[in-house]
């Protein structure tokens, strides 16, 4: 087994304990473990395209498709939760003097 498989594994791991712990951890900013998650798999495209692109096997392409897909449904959830958090928000009453 590599090295870097074995690094990329605990990575995963240890975003994925952040996003199921955010919400409790992090309450109103629980966002930015989305934030985390979309970095880190930006940062593997790009190193795997610097390194020169697939594994002898051929699943590179296909394992970027699926972090492609990561990454839109990481958008999608972040949008919904800024969406929330601005519902949540009500704005300040005027009150008359």
């Amino acid at each position: 087994m590599s090295i870097l498989f074995a690094l990329n594994f605990v990575g995963f791991v240890g975003v994925a304990m952040l996003l199921l712990a955010a919400p409790r951890v992090l309450g109103a900013r629980a966002w930015l473990a989305d934030a985390l998650l979309a970095a880190f798999t930006v940062t593997r495209i790009v190193a795997w395209l610097n390194h020169g692109a697939p594994n002898p096997v051929g699943l590179g392409y296909i394992d970027k498709g699926i972090e492609v897909v990561l990454l839109g449904a990481l958008a999608e959830h972040l949008k919904d939760a800024w969406s929330r958090r601005r519902s949540s928000v009500s704005p300040t009453p005027i009150v008359a003097a």
